[in-house]
């Protein structure tokens, strides 16, 4: 085992490694790695091969600390924004039908139609996310939905559902994979005049597990992630013929902290916190076209968002075995955000089904999505 020497001629080098754009914090870890002397172990192997990298290729040595001390906070963030929105799919839109009245006089009235809805999902995503903090990351999202409603009165009801998703990154220096898991309690109300106001709460948890292989050391940490969130939305269903169009505006809230944890080179990463509130207004597009039994609805849909609050820990302090400290920065999203999409749509008596594609732009990520929607009426 090789033990470091001149630390101050290390740390020295480390600066100077740094003029060429890497982002500024990686100099604090080559710092805090060259005071790691004659530690024994993982830590002591890390230090040495650090060493020995900065007297070589530069960029070799600036991707070796961004190894060490990748930024995975845009990706968590990205990602609990993410679970949440699929969560919330439920409450963007309007009820597709009222219920209909049934009166005691009315002898084809059927009291047990329509009480009970059930719904499943399953969404596809890509996303791709740059940054100047080392945080640039890829990463292809799969899960589904399942949620249960029961109407209280004609146009309202009330429900519970089950989302669940898996995540891995692609093409990234860190391999990251992600599992995560959420409850949603929901309210929908449509009136007859087509005006609907809708509401969430949703919690759940993103569980992590971030490979790193250093001097061939595997680094299988894991942490968690949880959040807590809550959409209202409202707007109105404006139907003329066979086109019509939904106006809507939501706003988001969610708070989220993550795990402190050590990783395989005794790096151990404090806990910290984010919380956002997002507005969205947007706008559907849909047109109607009627078969014998069913009901075909192409859709568009167009929008924008932007986050009022996107603010939380400064940055998440890093400790190694000596008691040495860095920070790496926590990495935001852009605040602004542009979308549209394209759906199919077919009704038919209590049954639909629709199959989904969104795209949502923001400056520093672009994420594709694809949803397929059933849902079932008894």
């Amino acid at each position: 085992m090789k033990i470091i020497y001149i630390p101050f001629i290390f740390g020295f080098c480390c600066v100077n490694a740094f003029a060429a754009g890497a982002p500024a914090y990686l100099s604090q870890v080559g710092t805090a790695w060259a005071s790691v002397l004659g530690e024994v172990g993982v830590s002591g192997e890390v230090a040495s091969f650090v060493q020995n990298a900065q007297t070589g290729n530069a960029s070799t040595f600036n991707n070796l600390l961004s190894i060490l001390a990748y930024n995975d906070t845009p990706m968590m963030i990205f990602e609990a924004n993410n679970h949440t929105d699929m969560a919330f799919y439920d409450i963007k839109s309007p009820l597709s039908a009222r219920r209909s009245a049934c009166h005691g006089n009315l002898q084809d009235c059927d009291t047990k139609s329509q009480h009970l809805i059930v719904e499943g999902r399953v969404f596809a995503n890509f996303a791709d996310y740059t940054s100047d903090l080392n945080g640039d990351f890829k990463v292809n999202n799969t899960g589904g939905s399942v949620f249960v409603k029961g109407y209280i009165t004609d146009g309202w009801v009330i429900g519970a559902g089950y989302t669940r998703n898996l995540l891995d990154t692609e093409d990234n220096w860190v391999y990251t994979d992600a599992t995560g898991n959420s409850i949603t309690l929901l309210s929908q109300y449509l009136s007859k005049w087509g005006m609907f106001v809708n509401f969430g709460v949703n919690g759940g948890h993103i569980s992590w597990d971030t490979d790193k292989t250093i001097i061939g050391v595997l680094d299988d940490s894991s942490y968690d992630t949880e959040f807590l969130s809550g959409m209202l939305t409202g707007g109105i269903h404006i139907s003329r013929n066979w086109f019509s169009m939904t106006p809507k505006a939501s706003i988001k809230y969610l708070i989220m902290g993550a795990d402190e944890y050590t990783d395989a080179a005794a790096q151990s990463f404090d806990k910290w916190w984010y919380n956002n509130l997002t507005g969205d207004l947007g706008i559907d597009f849909s047109f109607d076209i009627k078969g014998k039994d069913f009901l075909f609805s192409p859709t568009i849909s167009l929008g924008g968002k932007y986050d009022f609050i996107s603010k939380g820990s400064n940055d998440v302090n890093v400790s190694l075995i000596n008691n040495a400290v860095y920070r790496i920065p926590l990495d935001i999203p852009s605040r602004a955000g542009f979308y549209g999409g394209l759906g199919a749509y077919v009704y038919a008596g209590n049954f639909y089904a629709g199959l989904s594609y969104k795209l949502e732009v923001r400056e520093n990520y672009y994420n594709h999505n694809a949803l397929l929607d059933i849902n079932i009426r008894f």
